[in-house]
């Protein structure tokens, strides 16, 4: 289920680029936009490299969120277990 969520935002989010951000030459180019152009040119070798590109880019910043949270959540526990410590003593 959550496939085919992610799948029909993603086509509606590439529908709406489409729509409303449009390259302008030589100055603007988004990078689903570039994708879409060189398919729609038959250049798929470069077609590939960005995508690539973005799947990297996309990877790094989950392992990064990822990593920040884990951190966050043992600063979290430490925080908790020092109250616990601190207000509530041992018998």
């Amino acid at each position: 289920m959550r496939f085919v969520l992610t799948f029909a935002h993603t086509i509606g989010e590439l529908g709406s680029i489409l729509m409303i951000g449009r390259n302008i030459p030589e100055v603007i180019k988004v990078a689903s936009l570039a994708i879409y152009s060189d398919i729609e040119a038959l250049d798929y070798k470069t077609a590939h490299i960005y995508s690539l590109i973005l799947l990297a880019i996309s990877i790094s910043i989950i392992i990064l969120v990822n990593l920040i949270n884990a951190k966050t959540k043992d600063l979290h526990f430490r925080f908790i277990v020092l109250l616990i410590n601190t207000f509530i003593k041992p018998v």
